[in-house]
């Protein structure tokens, strides 16, 4: 069970956050298959972590969309061969 607890925002006081020394802490979309528990990682302070939707978290999404771009581009040239 959970109980309700007061939730204190404030521009006063100053938290920190620990993330892995790679610097990459979600693993639930694009890296999952890569996360094990049993792996052995460094945590450091970060300053300000990665953005939830960073490249860097999903590599296999922005390649996958270079390449939908390329094959875009390559319709479009074969469409139209004598403009």
């Amino acid at each position: 069970m959970s109980q309700r607890v007061q939730l204190l925002l404030s521009d006063r006081i100053l938290g920190s956050t620990f993330v892995p020394q790679d610097g990459i802490w979600n693993y639930w979309v694009g890296l999952g298959p890569r996360f094990q528990r049993t792996t052995e990682y460094t945590m450091t302070l970060a300053g300000q972590p990665i953005p939830f939707r960073d490249p860097s978290d999903r590599p296999n999404h922005f390649s996958a969309f270079q390449n939908i771009a390329v094959e875009e581009e390559a319709m479009i040239e074969s469409a139209y061969p004598f403009a």
